[in-house]
């Protein structure tokens, strides 16, 4: 017996025991099926926070709401249940929407609500059957197909105690689901219109090849299987002025959610010479993304599918434009089923050097396998071949390489971005984010992030900007923002040792100090200081030495600091303190740092903030030199042979 399906039908038999108490024996049958339709899709997880009486307040306040609606009527409110008025309570805010049913409807709900910041804690989304007479007044309710269908969401949401903010959350529905009705009452006249496209490039000369024709035509063909969600569709005309060329919007022609009653837009505008060249030249697809965001399903910026119209003479005189989303259908299918992209592929192995099956040829399938869709389908050849060969060499030396490639009509930059797996986290992803943005000009960024058993993780990031491919953009500078941007503290310190020791004494230094300072450490200490404290624990013997400095820190120069190192069980700040004391100085603080090195013991370092009793200025006492021969400011002893003393 499944358990919750047994729990289920405990809390629907205690509600309907009330309604049969408190209700008439007809209303009371009625809203019994509509409690056996609704928590059918109840979610388990749901289950043990059920209150009876709440239960039955709830379903009596959908019971009222469910009395009304006219065919293609959108109903949604949203309220604060309070006992007196809706006979339960809750304490967050309630939507309630009762629509036709239709695809596409709970995920582009749940993606507004995600625009507008509002957290959801419960949802529920039955699809009821409902008899109604002509005038929407309901009649019957059932849990079958035998009667028209309505999708019932409830959803329970952060409380919103102002009405003003309840209303603007269901104006931002309305709106939506309007979309989503839209879509879906026009999804057969935009697939007539792709198939009057189709038609006109089957029987009439366009400027290609026939190779290039039939694969544009399998491409066609192929939205239409289930791999583009059709959300809008228009016709615009070419006008030729002798200034420039316009892009006119045909009159009634759009569909979707880009029907004119919908979505306005200037009826007629100009279009640049960048653009009006773009326009005019012999290719028969356009397939780019959109300036706008879809409103349904998925909250990316639309696809966009152009198919040129050209006269006669080969000038393009009108363009059917098609937008919206490729599925998870054309995502997830192999890639020499997808017409144009296949044919790409097919060159990119056919024009590699690698020997078959041979280690660069398996790892230019992995690259080619994990590239963006997107990009596959809107890059040229020539891009591809530079960006993938790139990619190839990125993956051999392990180090971060970026890619750029401007819009051919001049939307946005797409950024490829392969960072080493083990140095990525999302920190550095919204630091790449910001960089983009700042140095691309950009108004919005979209990204995308991959990680796979590869060594590189692969960011895709798609910065929407205006004159994308007028950009003057340093690769080179971009490159070396992010790098920074992707070092950590341990990479600078490496950068450091480097530097001071050489590479193979540094690279026999990393294996023991690379990670071995604490987190605290590192927020206080720079690499270089890091090196220096290194310097003098190396030259500590054992627990019966210590290394002292006395130092001024470059971000605060009128403070003195005092550090002293050694290895073994860490000083205790109390045996310190009082010897301190006695040289003269006052202690403020003192920062105690374990080093967890790969020697036989542990280095420790405590750097104490300090000041002189008096106004007068400290000096270290000039140390003779010990057998290592080290003088100055840092030497090795016994913390009570080191002076200081007041000048």
């Amino acid at each position: 017996m499944n358990r919750f399906r047994d729990f289920r039908a405990v809390i629907v038999d205690k509600v309907q025991s009330l309604l049969s108490e408190r209700l008439s024996k007809n209303e009371a049958e009625q809203i019994q099926s509509l409690a056996d339709a609704y928590y059918q899709g109840e979610s388990p997880r749901y289950l043990n926070q059920f209150n009876t009486e709440d239960c039955y307040g709830a379903l009596l306040c959908l019971w009222q709401f469910l009395q009304l609606k006219l065919p293609g009527q959108i109903n949604i409110r949203a309220y604060n249940p309070e006992p007196e008025t809706h006979h339960w309570h809750s304490t967050h805010s309630i939507i309630e929407i009762i629509v036709d049913d239709m695809p596409f409807l709970t995920s582009s709900v749940l993606m507004e609500l995600d625009r507008q910041k509002i957290k959801v804690y419960k949802l529920n989304h039955p699809t009821i059957g409902i008899q109604r007479d002509s005038s929407g007044q309901l009649q019957t309710v059932a849990g079958n197909d035998a009667l028209p269908q309505e999708a019932v969401i409830r959803i329970e949401i952060d409380q919103q105690p102002d009405p003003a903010d309840l209303q603007r959350i269901v104006a931002n529905i309305h709106s939506v689901v309007a979309d989503v009705q839209q879509v879906v009452f026009d999804w057969e006249a935009m697939h007539e219109r792709l198939d009057e496209a189709i038609h006109w490039c089957e029987n009439h000369p366009v400027p290609i090849t026939k190779t290039e024709r039939k694969e544009a035509l399998a491409f066609l063909q192929w939205l239409k299987q289930g791999s583009f969600l059709f959300i809008g569709s228009r016709y615009y005309e070419i006008i030729q002025t002798p200034k420039n060329l316009k892009l006119r919007i045909r009159s009634q022609s759009g569909l979707g959610t880009f029907r004119e009653e919908l979505r306005q837009a200037p009826v007629e505008q100009d279009i640049s010479p960048y653009l009006a060249d773009r326009l005019q030249s012999p290719e028969l697809l356009v397939i780019t993304k959109s300036t706008s965001r879809s409103t349904v399903h998925r909250p990316a910026h639309l696809d966009y599918i152009g198919i040129k119209h050209f006269d006669e003479s080969g000038v393009v005189i009108g363009e059917w434009r098609f937008f919206g989303l490729f599925s998870s259908t054309a995502y997830n299918a192999p890639l020499d089923e997808i017409p144009l992209i296949r044919k790409k592929v097919a060159m990119l192995f056919k024009n590699s050097d690698a020997p078959a099956n041979s280690h660069r040829d398996n790892a230019l399938r992995h690259v080619i396998n994990d590239y963006p869709r997107d990009e596959l389908l809107q890059a040229s050849y020539e891009q591809l071949e530079t960006v993938i060969c790139g990619i190839l060499d990125c993956y051999e030396l392990r180090q971060l390489k970026l890619f750029l490639r401007p819009d051919s009509y001049d939307r946005f930059v797409t950024v490829l971005v392969y960072v080493p797996r083990d140095q990525f986290h999302t920190e550095l992803r919204l630091e790449m984010q910001k960089i983009l943005l700042t140095e691309l000009a950009g108004n919005s960024i979209d990204f995308n992030v991959q990680l796979s058993e590869n060594p590189m993780a692969q960011l895709h990031f798609t910065v929407h900007c205006q004159h994308a491919s007028q950009l003057k953009i340093e690769v080179d500078q971009l490159e070396a923002m992010i790098n920074e941007a992707m070092m950590s503290w341990s990479d600078h310190l490496q950068i450091a040792m480097k530097e001071a020791f050489g590479e193979a004494t540094a690279n026999r230094l990393a294996q023991c100090y690379l990670h071995a300072f604490p987190a605290a450490y590192r927020e206080e200490a720079s690499p270089r200081q890091a090196v220096m404290d290194i310097q003098r624990l190396e030259t500590i013997k054992d627990s019966s030495q210590i290394s002292t400095s006395l130092y001024r820190p470059v971000t605060d120069f009128s403070q003195w600091h005092f550090r002293v190192l050694g290895k073994g069980p860490l000083l205790a700040l109390s045996d310190v303190l009082p010897i301190l004391e006695k040289m003269g100085v006052r202690v403020h603080s003192a920062r105690p740092y374990t080093v967890h090195s790969c020697t036989i013991e542990d280095g420790w370092v405590i750097d104490f903030s300090i000041e002189p009793n008096s106004h007068e200025k400290i000096l270290v006492a000039t140390p003779k030199p010990d057998e290592a021969g080290n003088t100055g400011q840092a030497q090795n002893t016994n913390l009570e042979d080191t002076g200081l003393r007041e000048q």
